[in-house]
């Protein structure tokens, strides 16, 4: 649903500073996010069904049954979550986007040098005295 969605993305950015130039961190930062984007979607379930309405139990019980039974699939989804995003890390690390460093940014290029960004070559091709590269 949109709510786990905003609230597991929330998450990711919130502790992605966590993370820094250590990768493997980003395993926790996945489980955190995944533990309370499944606690979120059985809280917003509970809300649903609350603003519909019940005659048959009260709004209390409804809340306190499906965010009960969330907490426990919160705690598995966490756990399962890490554990899966720390095997693809460990084994293909270049599949996880948002586990890389941040790149330390370039130096601006002279403003009367028009750059070619998706190659940072000078438009109209590198300098004539520029080395070249294998």
């Amino acid at each position: 649903g949109l709510v786990p969605a905003l609230v597991a993305a929330a998450t990711v950015a919130a502790l992605r500073p966590l993370v820094g130039r250590r990768p493997e961190r980003f395993a926790a930062v996945a489980g955190v996010a995944a533990g309370l984007a499944a606690l979120s979607g059985g809280l917003a379930a509970a809300g649903v069904l609350v603003l519909g309405g019940t005659d048959v139990v009260s709004q209390a019980t409804v809340v306190a049954t499906l965010g009960g039974a969330h907490v426990v699939v919160a705690g598995i989804e966490a756990v399962l979550t890490a554990g899966i995003v720390a095997t693809v890390l460990r084994l293909r690390p270049d599949l996880v986007v948002l586990a890389r460093p941040a790149r330390a940014r370039r130096p601006a290029a002279p403003a009367d040098v028009p750059t070619d960004l998706s190659t940072d070559v000078p438009a109209g091709g590198p300098r004539p005295d520029a080395p070249v590269r294998p």
